[in-house]
């Protein structure tokens, strides 16, 4: 006969699964400092906004103007969006940043994972869209050490 667990017991069966997973605000990462440095003084948080594929949660996002915007995604790896993500032939691998670093040309988005955590960046300015690759790999050389 089995015996039910107890409530300690849960609680530090669910310590130990957590324990390693370090939890990260997209806020903490991408604060409205960062977003007025990147895409305008006059840059504000849309807490509602999110792409499909994740949750407001999971997002940071700003906007400023009639079209520059900055947003970061933070996930988990074991989640299904980095697994979909992995198996997409349409990106280009970054060598030398993060543990796994690609540009995706369709999106322009920075897909990064550092351990566990999966950061999706998209810093968009229309008067500099030519060096949106370049503008997310230097933020994202900034925030990876938050991780």
């Amino acid at each position: 006969m089995q015996k039910p667990l107890s409530i300690a017991a849960l609680l530090f069966l669910a310590a130990c699964q957590q324990s390693g997973a370090k939890s990260h605000s997209p806020c903490d990462l991408l604060t409205l400092d960062d977003a007025k440095a990147l895409i305008g003084a006059d840059a504000k948080r849309d807490a509602s906004a999110a792409p499909a594929f994740t949750t407001k949660e999971a997002t940071c996002w700003y906007e400023a103007g009639a079209n520059d915007r900055a947003f970061v995604i933070v996930e988990q790896a074991s989640g299904n969006t980095w697994h979909s993500f992995k198996e997409r032939t349409d990106t280009k691998k970054i060598d030398g940043l993060a543990d796994e670093a690609y540009f995706m040309d369709d999106s322009d988005t920075l897909w990064l994972r550092k351990g566990d955590t999966v950061l999706i960046l998209d810093i968009y300015v229309a008067a500099k869209s030519k060096d949106q690759k370049s503008i997310e790999e230097t933020f994202a050389r900034k925030l990876l050490p938050k991780l």
